[in-house]
């Protein structure tokens, strides 16, 4: 692993922030901006077509996320797809979606489908990504005291097949269930592939980057830009 620095930033509306800012944050280092694109069935953020434009003109890459709450899952889905993915010729983006916990707390199985309908509709070669902590340790694995819905036993098999980005705050990242563990496709041991980890660590939320005022979220990639560019999409 290369020294851990922030070279990921993600962003919502409550972050102020300049669109000559992502010039600076890219020369400061930062590889790429993952901002608030929707929440729920109809919330939308008001700054991100603005900050994608400036963002991307900086030569940042981008990526766009979607807070998980209780409600319609297709409802969620267009709407998040409504504001990620507006130009079908465009290039493609990183998806994400946030699940955390909340007051509106979708389910295991919601969150299941939310990223499958976004695989399904998003462009070629896009495949959604997950951010989450502890929410997705305590129903995921039901040994590590959780609460699993009977009807997604199994199902750990999908999300292992799609990257992780860790929230986990502090000196180390404590990779969960089963992203540590191998991804065994036949009875073959030999045939195993190596687990997967994480593909970006939130380990902070009161990083001050430079020429952000307040605070932010900081994030790691463990590799080069040319490395996050090859794994941004899927």
């Amino acid at each position: 692993m290369i020294a851990r620095e922030i070279n990921v930033i993600d962003m919502y509306h409550g972050n102020a922030v300049k669109t000559s800012d992502f010039v600076a944050l890219k020369a400061n280092g930062v590889f790429a901006i993952i901002h608030k694109a929707s929440q729920g069935s109809h919330y939308t953020d008001p700054f991100y077509a603005q900050r994608k434009q400036a963002a991307q003109a900086a030569g940042l890459l981008w990526g766009a996320y979607h807070f998980l709450d209780a409600s319609n899952v297709n409802d969620q889905v267009s709407n998040f797809l409504s504001v990620a993915v507006t130009d079908p010729g465009a290039d493609p983006i990183l998806l994400a979606c946030d699940y955390e916990n909340s007051n509106s707390q979708p389910s295991l199985q919601q969150l299941y489908q939310f990223m499958a309908q976004v695989d399904r509709l998003s462009p070629p070669g896009v495949q959604c990504a997950l951010y989450s902590g502890n929410l997705i340790r305590e129903t995921l694995r039901p040994q590590a005291g959780g609460h699993q819905d009977q009807t997604m036993v199994g199902v750990e098999t999908f999300f292992q097949q799609h990257r992780l980005w860790l929230a986990e705050y502090g000196p180390k990242e404590n990779i969960p269930w089963p992203w540590n563990s191998s991804i065994v496709k036949s009875s073959d041991q030999s045939t195993a592939i190596p687990p997967p980890g994480v593909f970006l660590w939130q380990f902070t939320e009161n990083a001050r980057m430079r020429p952000l005022v307040g605070a932010t979220d900081g994030n790691f990639f463990d590799g080069s830009f040319e490395d996050l560019q090859k794994r941004w999409l899927a």
